[in-house]
C-alpha cells in the first residue's frame, strides 16, 4: 500500500461562491430582524482581508451572498468593493445599506463581470463561469 502525502494547500481550494445567508430570513423573507444579524462590519472586514489574501496570485470570479445581514453599513460596503474582483453578489435583506450603497456594489459587480468577459475572450473556460443575472440586489 502506498501513501501519498497530503498536498499543502488543501485549506486553499479556490473560492468560486460564499453564501453567508441569515437562516432566518430565509425561512421569513419579509421579516426584518435587525437585532438578529448573523453577521456585522466587522465580520465582513475580516471576511474581505481573508479574501484578498488568498486571491493574491490570480483572479477568480466570485459570487457572494449576505442576505438577511441587517446590521451591514457603508463600512461594510466600503469594506466588499476593496475585493479583487466580484461578478454576483446579493444583500437581500439587508436593510441598513442605503440606495448609493447598493449601486456602488452593483457597479463593482459590472466591472467584475467586465474583466471575465475581457479574459473570456482569451479563455473560453472563464466566459462559461459568468453568472447568468446580471446581479442580485
Amino acid at each position: 500500500m502506498m501513501l501519498f502525502p497530503l498536498p499543502q494547500f488543501i485549506g486553499l481550494l479556490p473560492l468560486r461562491e460564499l453564501s453567508l445567508d441569515s437562516h432566518a430570513y430565509k425561512q421569513q423573507p419579509g421579516m426584518p430582524r435587525p437585532q438578529f444579524s448573523h453577521l456585522d462590519n466587522e465580520g465582513v472586514k475580516g471576511l474581505v482581508d481573508s479574501i484578498c489574501n488568498r486571491m493574491r496570485t490570480e483572479l477568480m470570479p466570485l459570487k457572494l451572498s449576505l442576505c438577511g445581514a441587517t446590521a451591514l453599513k457603508q463600512e461594510a460596503v466600503s469594506a466588499l468593493l476593496r475585493l479583487p474582483i466580484l461578478t454576483a453578489i446579493d444583500t437581500g435583506g439587508c436593510v441598513k445599506l442605503t440606495p448609493m450603497d447598493r449601486m456602488r456594489l452593483v457597479a463593482k459587480v459590472k466591472a467584475g463581470q467586465g474583466m471575465m468577459d475581457n479574459k473570456g475572450q482569451n479563455s473560453q473556460g472563464l466566459a462559461a463561469l459568468r453568472p447568468p443575472h446580471a446581479h442580485l440586489l
